[in-house]
């Protein structure tokens, strides 16, 4: 089974790669791809974490956010 959300294990900045998303009537992103991954990366900009997410999948973070 896939996993319904992925959180960051490290502090740092979102980046996301092959964007392919619209929005929702509410707003929401929903990936509309296949190979959109989430990146997370440190201050120093080296690449923490990198994250396939799924087609329909919502997106509840925007490029250039910080997570903790």
């Amino acid at each position: 089974a896939e996993k319904s959300s992925v959180e960051a294990p490290v502090d740092g900045t979102i980046e996301m790669r092959n964007q392919n998303v619209v929005k929702n009537s509410d707003g929401v992103t929903i990936i509309m791809g296949r190979n959109t991954q989430v990146v997370v990366k440190d201050g120093k900009g080296n690449e923490r974490l990198a994250q396939r997410l799924p087609y329909g999948a919502k997106i509840l973070v925007s490029e250039g956010d910080k997570v903790k």
